[in-house]
């Protein structure tokens, strides 16, 4: 059985923030996008009668997604298309070092004056982590599963869900935390066009780990403006500590 791979290992896919408010937020009068990457968006659209507004430009090596529906506000940074690209595990970078760009601007967000108010807050996670095989890719996930036995010779199409619930620690009274982690093994085909025509090339598998770490819509009243940034810090600290030591309790 393998060792646990390295957190610089695992590779990020997506990283997203979603604030759920209590109330309508409107559209009207902010900037957000342009205010915490200080650029100007390459697309920005608004459908006026459903009340979603979508901003879409580059950030870092990537593209960051803002949209606002009812009752709902997604932060989305992830790749660029690279149609040069079709086939690879494309990402923006180490889990730790890509974690740490998109935490500091989702912070920055946290400190303007209109954030809207915060009922729940999530922070997602897509990570790959590159392997040799099929086989390769089963054995590690085996070492990331201790609880979990795995045909490693025989099966395929392998996806494993938990939610392993825990006590904030950020110091919010009663509030508590899920941790949904999403196991699995995937593989991609690189393409190579050749003249008008794709070419089909070697097979890639990877580890796939996607976290949705959350607070629990139990909680009784709103997140404060003052303890969102603790508890967004321990979400990013609790997706790490998946990404490092495997599904823990």
């Amino acid at each position: 059985m393998p060792d646990l791979a390295p957190i610089t290992s695992w590779k990020i896919d997506t990283l997203r923030m979603t604030v759920f408010p209590p109330a309508l937020v409107s559209i009207e009068g902010q900037n957000w996008w342009s205010d915490v990457t200080g650029d100007t968006p390459e697309i920005s659209s608004l459908e006026q009668k459903k009340s979603i507004q979508k901003v879409v430009g580059p950030y870092d090596e990537g593209s960051l997604t803002f949209q606002l529906a009812p009752f709902r506000l997604d932060w989305v940074w992830g790749p660029a298309i690279d149609p040069d690209r079709i086939g690879e595990f494309q990402n923006i970078g180490s889990f730790p070092e890509a974690c740490a760009k998109f935490k500091r601007l989702m912070l920055k967000w946290f400190e303007l004056q209109n954030v809207p108010k915060i009922k729940r807050l999530a922070l997602g996670v897509v990570a790959i982590l590159p392997a040799g095989d099929r086989k390769s890719s089963y054995m590690q996930l085996a070492a990331y599963l201790p609880r979990v036995q795995i045909d490693i010779e025989n099966s395929s199409d392998f996806l494993y869900q938990v939610n392993r619930a825990r006590d904030s620690k950020s110091g919010v009274s009663e509030l508590k935390l899920n941790r949904l982690s999403k196991w699995g093994a995937v593989k991609t085909t690189l393409l190579a066009n050749i003249g008008p025509t794709a070419i089909t090339g070697a097979v890639k598998h990877a580890c796939r780990l996607e976290l949705d770490i959350n607070t629990a819509g139990e909680f009784p009243r709103e997140i404060e403006k003052r303890e969102a940034p603790k508890v967004l810090e321990e979400l990013f600290a609790l997706a790490e500590e998946i990404a490092t030591k495997g599904d823990v309790p």
